[in-house]
């Protein structure tokens, strides 16, 4: 989270970015600063360090505040999920003076998994401020942008810009509701390096283990394979794990695949099946930061139209 921060234009539309990881991101969320010139007052509180000015929520705006918010922590942690694969995928290390990286596969899944999650939840809030501006009058249980067909169907209606967002983007929506029902209801997504060189896609998996001492083991070695070419894996000694010679990435299968395909060796594919993590990760956020700001626009216009 390094680099220039743009800070929104008042303390009120810092506000309404509540606990959201995205106070620390380098831009700013369409039309925040103007729903906060509606939404909100400055009262003065008093602190050790001596007065300061405090946003408080107008008397009966209250409800779009905490919608706001909630859509704006949620889509905070999509944003977060990539930048901490993004990290994880830039850090290296000098084994005989050659750049490495660490295989850590399962720390990318743990985030990669988290934005899966948060994307759902993103489109959830998103859909509670549409079912309230738009009157759709869906009980809460079938407010869902991606599993309610006639949710969507009334929304593509009522909003011009929604209508639009998912004749482009529903093809997409669709595949990222599939993976999430694999993830909650079924089996584990394998998260596996893709090297560029040799064009090969492998899975890291301890194979032999060294006793260390005190009931600990430290592992190295690889199985299963994807591909025609070998490869020199460096084992780590002191539970480091394993590190391959740099450039590689995390990617997972576009088709759905189970682990233990995988870990068996009988599973052979090329290296175009699979798709990058953090590519993923970054048009994800993508799509959730601009269906965030066709609700916070329709947030607006409402308030506009009944005020």
């Amino acid at each position: 989270m390094s680099g220039k921060v743009i800070r929104p234009r008042s303390v009120c539309a810092l506000g309404l970015y509540g606990q959201s990881m995205l106070r620390y991101a380098e831009f700013r969320l369409s039309h925040l600063d103007n729903l906060a010139k509606i939404l909100f007052e400055t009262e003065t509180r008093i602190a050790e360090e001596g007065l300061f000015n405090a946003p408080k929520p107008k008397h009966g705006y209250e409800g779009y505040v905490d919608m706001i918010i909630d859509v704006c922590e949620k889509l905070g942690f999509i944003w977060m999920s990539g930048q901490e694969i993004k990290n994880i995928t830039s850090e290296s290390i000098l084994i005989d003076n050659v750049p490495h990286k660490q295989a850590k596969s399962s720390e990318v899944k743990y985030h990669f998994y988290s934005l899966i999650y948060n994307c759902k939840a993103n489109s959830d809030s998103c859909s509670h401020i549409f079912n309230f501006v738009h009157e759709l009058g869906f009980k809460q249980e079938d407010r869902d942008i991606l599993r309610n067909e006639e949710f969507r169907k009334a929304l593509s209606k009522k909003s011009v810009d929604f209508d639009a967002y998912w004749k482009k983007y529903g093809g997409w929506f669709g595949n990222l509701n599939k993976r999430r029902d694999q993830l909650i209801h079924r089996e584990s997504m394998p998260i596996l390096t893709r090297h560029f060189h040799t064009k090969t896609v492998y899975d890291i998996l301890p194979m032999k283990t060294y006793p260390l001492g005190g009931g600990r083991f430290d592992f190295m070695g690889v199985v299963g394979t994807i591909g025609k070419h070998k490869f020199d894996f460096r084992p780590q000694r002191g539970g480091l794990g394993v590190a391959l010679p740099s450039p590689f990435d995390y990617v997972f299968p576009k088709e759905r695949i189970n682990f233990q395909q995988i870990a068996i060796g009988r599973l052979r594919r090329r290296f175009s099946d699979f798709e990058s993590v953090a590519d993923y990760c970054g048009t994800a956020f993508r799509r959730f930061k601009e269906l965030s700001e066709i609700s916070f626009k329709e947030a607006l216009n409402h308030i506009s139209r009944t005020n």
